[in-house]
């Protein structure tokens, strides 16, 4: 296991046959104070990463063609389904009907909030326009539509990212290093 320090969380190194690149923690402000609202840990294929140091990995992994990419979301404290919602459902470049389906789709899974330990996992395969989630590691749903992985992802590997922390750990490569051939 790899341990998230900011809120003492745990990610499996591989999962579903995919390689833990990076974690961290997306905090919130609110007012003065930052809530560590849940750990986040990016799962992909090490070697799409390339041995090459000198090219930025979240260059690399913001890129459909970056094989398949799973974001584990573990949560540290409740939150509202409207909340999480909002958030994930703010993505840019998506068409309104898409991303109406993605929201309507994620509120019918979480119910009425998401609890501390709990997770949702949003994953992209290497080519498809699909985004595959699971909450509470129940049966998976679908949601397709141009854009949406790449623009879910760019959520977290964006300019502005929702965790610094993750694309500081992914960029280091200080956990995907112990997985290169």
């Amino acid at each position: 296991f790899f341990v998230e320090r900011a809120t003492n969380i745990k990610f499996e190194k591989i999962s579903n046959g995919l390689h833990l690149l990076g974690a961290g923690v997306r905090v919130k402000k609110i007012g003065p104070v930052g809530v560590k609202v849940y750990a986040v840990g990016l799962y992909g294929e090490p070697r799409k990463l390339g041995r090459d140091k000198t090219k930025d990995p979240i260059e690399i992994l913001k890129k459909s063609g970056s094989g398949k990419r799973t974001l584990k979301l573990i949560f540290a404290r409740d939150v509202g389904a409207a909340t999480i919602v909002d958030a994930l459902a703010s993505v840019q470049d998506v068409h309104a009907k898409i991303q109406e389906r993605f929201r309507s789709a994620m509120l019918d899974a979480i119910g009425e909030k998401i609890k501390t330990s709990q997770r949702i996992e949003l994953s992209c395969g290497a080519n498809a326009p699909t985004l595959t989630v699971s909450v509470r590691q129940a049966k998976p749903f679908s949601v397709s539509g141009a854009n949406l992985c790449n623009a879910v992802f760019y959520l977290f590997l964006g300019p502005k990212p929702v965790s610094p922390p993750l694309l500081a750990s992914i960029r280091s490569r200080s956990i995907s290093s112990s997985f290169d051939d």
